[in-house]
């Protein structure tokens, strides 16, 4: 990891890395949803006592970062309900 991080940083692309950065406050709300393992955006407002709209935002990035796995469902209103999952390449460093 840290090799091609440097590999990074030699060619010129470390203003990608700062996406992939995450706060305190970040590193804390993704282990905890390490800790329960799937989620979606209407039980993380839940848990989380925030909009679903916020929740949605907040997995939205952590699944662009590449800190979660994400896949499609269809809810029971009709739409389309997203499903997050611990990555497989943290799963298998658990």
């Amino acid at each position: 990891m840290r090799h091609q991080i440097r590999l990074a940083v030699l060619n010129g692309e470390a203003s990608n890395l700062r996406e992939l950065l995450l706060t305190r406050t970040q590193v804390v709300q993704i282990t905890e949803i390490y800790d329960l393992n799937l989620m979606t955006s209407e039980r993380l407002a839940e848990l989380w006592d925030i909009s679903i709209q916020n929740a949605s935002m907040k997995l939205r990035r952590f699944y662009i970062g590449g800190y979660l796995d994400r896949s499609e469902h269809s809810a029971v209103s009709g739409g389309i309900e997203f499903l997050y999952s611990i990555p497989k390449w943290r799963a298998n460093n658990v």
